[in-house]
Protein backbone atom coordinates (compact mmCIF):
# COMPACT_ATOMS: atom_id res chain seq x y z
CA UNK A 1 0.00 0.00 0.00
CA UNK A 2 1.70 3.00 -1.38
CA UNK A 3 -0.97 6.06 -0.66
CA UNK A 4 -3.65 6.66 1.68
CA UNK A 5 -6.16 4.73 0.48
CA UNK A 6 -8.63 6.33 3.20
CA UNK A 7 -8.12 10.05 2.21
CA UNK A 8 -11.36 10.77 1.51
CA UNK A 9 -13.18 8.55 3.89
CA UNK A 10 -14.60 10.04 7.30
CA UNK A 11 -13.20 8.70 10.06
CA UNK A 12 -13.69 10.61 13.03
CA UNK A 13 -16.37 8.17 14.84
CA UNK A 14 -16.45 4.73 16.43
CA UNK A 15 -19.62 4.23 13.77
CA UNK A 16 -17.50 5.33 10.90
CA UNK A 17 -14.18 3.06 11.85
CA UNK A 18 -16.55 0.11 12.28
CA UNK A 19 -17.94 0.74 8.55
CA UNK A 20 -14.37 0.96 6.99
CA UNK A 21 -13.39 -2.43 9.19
CA UNK A 22 -16.49 -3.97 7.68
CA UNK A 23 -16.07 -2.78 4.37
CA UNK A 24 -12.53 -4.25 4.52
CA UNK A 25 -13.18 -7.40 5.96
CA UNK A 26 -16.16 -8.34 3.64
CA UNK A 27 -14.12 -7.43 0.34
CA UNK A 28 -10.70 -9.40 1.66
CA UNK A 29 -13.78 -12.26 2.03
CA UNK A 30 -14.75 -11.89 -1.27
CA UNK A 31 -11.48 -11.73 -2.51
CA UNK A 32 -10.88 -15.62 -0.70
CA UNK A 33 -8.39 -14.22 2.09
CA UNK A 34 -9.03 -15.82 5.25
CA UNK A 35 -9.49 -12.99 7.45
CA UNK A 36 -10.21 -15.40 10.76
CA UNK A 37 -7.49 -15.53 13.36
CA UNK A 38 -5.05 -13.03 14.75
CA UNK A 39 -3.22 -10.66 12.69
CA UNK A 40 -0.25 -8.89 14.39
CA UNK A 41 1.39 -5.50 12.03
CA UNK A 42 3.28 -2.59 12.54
CA UNK A 43 1.49 0.93 11.53
CA UNK A 44 3.55 2.44 9.05
CA UNK A 45 5.41 5.32 9.88
CA UNK A 46 4.85 5.04 13.60
CA UNK A 47 5.93 2.75 16.58
CA UNK A 48 2.62 1.52 17.07
CA UNK A 49 2.17 -2.34 16.87
CA UNK A 50 -1.09 -4.01 17.02
CA UNK A 51 -3.03 -7.17 17.24
CA UNK A 52 -6.19 -7.79 15.98
CA UNK A 53 -8.80 -10.68 16.26
CA UNK A 54 -11.16 -11.88 14.05
CA UNK A 55 -13.93 -14.00 15.27
CA UNK A 56 -17.23 -15.16 13.24
CA UNK A 57 -19.77 -14.69 15.95
CA UNK A 58 -22.90 -17.93 15.18
CA UNK A 59 -26.28 -15.66 14.55
CA UNK A 60 -28.84 -16.57 17.19
CA UNK A 61 -31.36 -19.34 16.22
CA UNK A 62 -34.66 -16.92 16.07
CA UNK A 63 -32.40 -15.06 13.59
CA UNK A 64 -31.21 -11.85 15.45
CA UNK A 65 -27.92 -10.81 15.74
Amino acid sequence: MTRDQLEDVPLSTTAEFEDVLAEAVERALAAGVEVRGAWVFKTPGSTHHWEVEILELLKEPDGGE
